[in-house]
């Protein structure tokens, strides 16, 4: 299901912005980054991170996609399953979302949407 959640958010972000991912970091090869073309500001990020680094139990990866938002909205979701604080990034202004299946596809594209518009 994860694979399926990433490859249809690189589909959608391909269509709707242009957007074609990068790999910036040789020792991360499988994380993607999404940037505006102009401003080459990123947007989202997309990566396999271990659970405990979420405060989940376990240390297997799971599939996530960081994506920047309001902070007010960042203290709202924080709470809900699949939606932690940033792993490596602004806690206050940037949310981990699972790409499990457990927070479903159309909840998260208006987040990306979103995090595209606030990084303009």
């Amino acid at each position: 299901m994860e694979h399926d959640l990433r490859q249809e958010l690189l589909d959608y972000v391909a269509t709707e912005y242009g957007t074609k991912g990068d790999h910036p970091f040789k020792r991360f090869s499988q994380y993607t980054i999404l940037r505006h073309e102009h401003n080459r500001k990123w947007y989202a990020a997309l990566m396999l991170v271990s659970k405990d680094k979420l405060g989940l139990a376990g240390v297997e990866a799971v599939p996530l996609v960081n994506l920047k938002v309001k902070p007010e909205l960042a203290l709202i979701l924080q709470g809900r399953e699949g939606i932690f604080p940033a792993y490596h990034m602004n806690k206050e202004n940037w949310l981990s979302v699972l790409l499990t299946g457990v927070v479903p596809l159309a909840e998260i594209i208006p987040l990306l949407d979103d995090s595209y518009l606030l990084t303009r």
